[in-house]
């Protein structure tokens, strides 16, 4: 049982340890104290006798800490305690001077439980609260139960209420990520769409670009298809980046035409992709993209995140995409085969460009 269990005590002042050993205490009435200290999460225990001093220094009053409690002490508390003085008085013929002093006991005696109450007493913040405290076994704490009533909880227990909390935590995680997973694959669903269009539109322009090539190849080099045979053309045919010539005699010859696009279609022999940059871009420098590509492909990373990615395709000789996280729009430029990007924020870089171009 700890020292303050059964006392009717006024708790002074408290304070601090901080590794110090000299404290001032003036005003203390050393006839009725009792000095206190704890380690942290701890109760107050009375300092040992030979753990500290008391004296006067420059009209001060201190005191001073010495031993293991200066090493081991989180916390001081300085307390009063006090006695019972009152008592019965029965005589027959009581004498005044008596009841006179009697009656200051008593006086004396209230308004010492009244300052321990207002010190150390505690305070009920409702009438339906419980003001009967349940006794604590080894190892258990109070709880409010669903009844509204102090009960012992023993600390193994919260394991299983750990894991109550877990369980409801996890279903509702997963909700917050079934719903936002459905709101990105709708997102990513119609980026897809649009990336399918913009190649769908390539593809059609690229086809064109085939079928000039072959009609322009047919027409440059028709006399030279008709070979050492002296039959006559009846018909040429052209399917992809074949041409397929039709004699009078019944034979066949078929020729390779160079289809990829450029200025005239002629010298192009494959398509690569080649890295332009790698490092950190900044904003408003330029990087020449050669003449010869098809698709620009960006990296952007963020300094607090994964990033995203930008790609470009050249349908024109000046292209522009926009970019918003919500604080800052960036905006992503390719002007005359040069790329550069606009950005105000520091948090995000061009790490990477390439491009698939035609050589």
């Amino acid at each position: 049982m700890d020292f303050k269990t059964g006392k009717i005590i006024e708790i002074v002042r408290e304070f601090l340890a901080n590794g110090e050993d000299k404290f001032e205490i003036n005003g203390v009435d050393l006839s009725k104290t009792v000095f206190m200290y704890r380690e942290r999460n701890s109760s107050f225990i009375p300092i040992p006798r030979g753990n500290y001093t008391t004296y006067t220094e420059n009209n001060n009053f201190f005191l001073n800490v010495t031993g293991d409690v200066k090493t081991k002490a989180y916390e001081y508390q300085i307390i009063y305690t006090a006695d019972m003085k009152a008592g019965k008085y029965s005589e027959e013929y009581p004498e005044l001077k008596v009841l006179v002093g009697k009656y200051n006991d008593l006086v004396e005696d209230v308004t010492n439980i009244i300052k321990s109450a207002k010190t150390s007493g505690a305070k009920i913040d409702s009438l339906k609260m419980t003001q009967v405290l349940t006794h604590l076994e080894p190892d258990t704490f109070w709880v409010m139960n669903s009844d509204e009533k102090l009960e012992a909880f023993p600390i193994g227990n919260l394991n299983s209420k750990y894991q109550e909390m877990v369980n409801t935590l996890k279903k509702e995680v997963e909700k917050l990520i079934e719903t936002s997973k459905n709101s990105s694959l709708t997102e990513i669903q119609n980026k897809l769409n649009e990336k399918l269009k913009e190649l769908e539109n390539l593809a059609n322009n690229l086809k064109q670009n085939i079928s000039n090539a072959v009609a322009g190849y047919i027409a440059d080099n028709r006399d030279n298809l008709k070979g050492d045979r002296g039959a006559g053309i009846t018909s040429i045919t052209a399917a992809g980046d074949k041409v397929t010539v039709n004699y009078d005699d019944s034979q066949t010859t078929t020729f390779t035409v160079p289809t990829i696009p450029g200025t005239d279609g002629k010298n192009a022999k494959e398509i690569k992709v080649r890295k332009v940059f790698s490092g950190e871009l900044n904003s408003n420098v330029k990087i020449n993209l050669g003449e010869n590509w098809l698709i620009c492909a960006l990296t952007i990373k963020y300094t607090y995140g994964p990033g995203y990615e930008i790609t470009f395709f050249k349908t024109g000789t000046k292209l522009e995409k926009n970019h918003s996280d919500g604080s800052f729009t960036k905006k992503y430029i390719v002007d005359n085969n040069q790329f550069w990007y606009i950005n105000n924020s520091s948090n995000e870089k061009v790490i990477e460009i390439s491009v698939l171009e035609v050589i």
